[in-house]
């Protein structure tokens, strides 16, 4: 059975709760998103921030307060104000510089335990990203939301493609009406594949064989008698 979609209603951010978390954005704008990894109470976790479909620029990060001598953390970030315990209201309190010089290119960012991560990209790729943490227990535990990124462009879904909700019954009746070329697409990639292994395992038999023989035709060379010249002293 296929997940079925929650909406997120308004307490959900400041309450938390269980629902299928998605953001529209428009399409071919420069959208920049800030990270947040601050919670009440001490929070010791980084987190590895994975986006589909896209590569972003890293602007800047923010680390917490910490001793300088054992290393250990001593607050969050000064630079953000999180408004409540969630976080869920935040605004800067000290805005970063953000470093638009060759900043690094990634698809995937460490956000720091009590501080933050700023990234951009451009929304030229029209689609539904899953952005996640890519610790697969955090994941797993919901830390994971959908971008739907140019909802009105995108391209049509595939004959017979599995809607959300859509039993398997369904899918059934709608793969009938893919055409035989779509249908034989992956038996005959099979064939293709296994004629494939199986021809390059006859060439490695053969080559073999032929090496095998030439080395057996080959006879030790003879060698030349010498001739010993006695000279008389």
């Amino acid at each position: 059975e296929p997940y079925e979609m929650v909406d997120c209603d308004p307490n959900c951010e400041t309450g938390g709760g269980a629902c299928t978390y998605m953001v529209d954005i428009p399409a071919n704008k420069t959208i920049r998103v800030v990270i947040i990894n601050i919670a009440d109470g001490e929070l010791e976790s980084h987190h590895s921030i994975h986006l589909h479909g896209h590569d972003f620029r890293v602007l800047a990060m923010g680390f917490p307060l910490y001793n300088k001598t054992t290393g250990r953390w001593i607050a969050p970030t000064p630079d953000i104000d999180c408004g409540n315990d969630k976080c869920s209201n935040a605004r800067w309190r000290n805005k970063p510089t953000l470093n638009f010089n060759r900043p690094p290119v990634r698809d995937c960012v460490v956000v720091p335990a009590n501080g933050y991560t700023v990234i951009e990209f451009r929304s030229d790729n029209p689609g539904y990203w899953l952005f996640h943490c890519h610790q697969t227990t955090h994941m797993n535990e919901g830390m994971s939301m959908v971008i739907r990124e140019a909802p009105g462009s995108h391209p049509p879904l595939p004959p017979g493609f599995p809607t959300w909700g859509a039993s398997t019954e369904d899918s059934t009746s709608q793969n009938t009406n893919i055409p035989a070329s779509v249908q034989l697409s992956v038996p005959v990639f099979v064939v293709i594949l296994a004629a494939a292994v199986v021809g390059s395992a006859l060439a490695a038999v053969v080559m073999t064989l032929l090496w095998t023989s030439k080395r057996q035709e080959k006879k030790p060379t003879d060698k030349k008698d010498c001739i010993h010249v006695d000279t008389a002293m």
